[in-house]
């Protein structure tokens, strides 16, 4: 048996697998991943695929394996520098005494973004 990869399954609707989240196969075999990711379906018995969008291996299976797909957060790749600027903004340490609005979905993180001196986003995460 050789490895060629791995596929990562958890629960999210039941306490037992149900749900594909990690799905990689190394370069030289993945000519192959459709037919190893309809075996690993076979094997878990998942009914649902859950995936970051800049994972375009998994990605690609999700469009082409699942239906009623959603998105709540879209991610992008980071591989390009930008000279973008924004005239009143800037990016900075969180301070105590910062009035951060309701958060509903996210928590609150380290970082803010600041326009014109009104804190328009907190950034989640260190």
């Amino acid at each position: 048996m050789v490895s060629v990869g791995y596929g990562s399954i958890e629960g999210q609707r039941r306490q037992d697998r149900d749900t594909i989240f990690e799905f990689y196969v190394i370069p030289p075999f993945r000519r192959w991943s459709r037919l190893l990711f309809i075996e690993l379906v076979g094997a878990a018995g998942v009914t649902i695929i859950e995936c970051q969008s800049n994972d375009e291996s998994l990605a690609s299976m999700l469009f082409e394996f699942a239906n009623d797909i959603s998105a709540d957060v879209v991610l992008f790749e980071d591989y390009a520098v930008t000279q973008h600027e924004v005239v009143g903004g800037v990016v900075r340490l969180r301070r105590d005494n910062d009035r951060i609005f309701e958060h509903t979905s996210e928590p609150v993180g380290d970082y803010v973004l600041e326009a014109d001196g009104e804190i328009v986003a907190p950034r989640a995460g260190s």
